[in-house]
């Protein structure tokens, strides 16, 4: 099985079902986006995959025995007091100074390699993010919409960036913006609406 298969799961939050019998499959090795219209349950279908949050019935069958899981979430959950190298130190401590310098620089925040987090603006915070994902040991990688909160420049660069990063990875990511979904896949069969 080169797959991530879904089979029948439900799942209700506040006595609300949110997947009743839901079934799907996501090949390995390349990047699916999911599409839908808000409140449709995308954010929660991720949290169920990166077992965030428990299945009522049904399963989630992985390629790998024990999978390990990457995530960027919409709400950054950073840690306050933490530098931004302490961030990715934190989820990678065997990572080389190199590999953070260099992806810092990819993504325009070198200079704040040292700085604190509470002391960035909101798209600095967003890219920390998304080097803590990027830099961390994974075998799938949930991209829940990543690149909100960056202006159109800083944004087309840091997509470059993610794309030439995940390349032959097992990547799942919500956007509301079909034009960022194009950019990461060319195969409609890898867009999924729920």
């Amino acid at each position: 099985m080169n797959k991530i298969e879904i089979c029948n799961i439900s799942f209700s939050y506040d006595e609300k079902n949110v997947f009743k019998d839901f079934s799907a499959s996501f090949p390995a090795g390349c990047t699916s986006i999911l599409m839908g219209t808000s409140g449709c349950g995308k954010t929660t279908l991720l949290y169920l995959m990166a077992k965030l949050l428990k299945i009522t019935s049904g399963t989630i069958k992985y390629p790998w025995e024990n999978p390990k899981f990457s995530f960027v979430f919409q709400d950054e959950r950073l840690i306050e007091n933490l530098s931004v190298e302490g961030h990715i130190k934190l989820i990678n401590p065997k990572i080389i100074d190199k590999d953070i310098v260099d992806c810092l620089e990819k993504l325009g925040i070198e200079k704040l390699k040292k700085k604190k987090v509470k002391t960035l603006s909101g798209g600095e915070r967003q890219r920390v993010a998304i080097a803590r994902a990027l830099l961390c040991e994974y075998d799938i990688l949930f991209l829940d919409e990543p690149f909100t909160g960056l202006d159109d420049e800083t944004k087309d660069k840091v997509i470059k960036y993610v794309k030439d990063m995940t390349k032959d990875k097992t990547v799942i990511m919500v956007t509301h913006d079909k034009e960022e979904a194009k950019t990461f896949i060319k195969d409609e069969k890898l867009l999924y609406y729920i």
